[in-house]
């Protein structure tokens, strides 16, 4: 299995993505959204929590660009 960062999907360096694998990802991106939502409301990512900091370099920008991206894959009438 070959592990992608998500700053090589927008270079020609990034592996083929199989059909397969198309399939799958808007479900699975959806279910991280929806965890990575649910541990937003821990106090450890709160403002003042230990994990603050991370959570805004790191998860919260990464959360936003996935949101984005199902935002814009949705059907015009999912859209609600």
């Amino acid at each position: 299995m070959t592990i992608v960062h998500a700053s090589d999907c927008s270079t020609n360096n990034a592996p083929a993505i199989t059909p397969g694998l198309c399939d799958c990802l808007p479900g699975l991106l959806r279910e991280t959204v929806g965890a990575l939502e649910w541990c937003s409301g821990s106090a450890d990512f709160s403002e003042g929590g230990q994990a603050r900091k991370g959570w805004e370099k790191v998860v919260a920008p990464l959360l936003k660009r996935c949101q984005s991206v199902l935002k814009e894959e949705a059907p015009d009438d999912a859209q609600a």
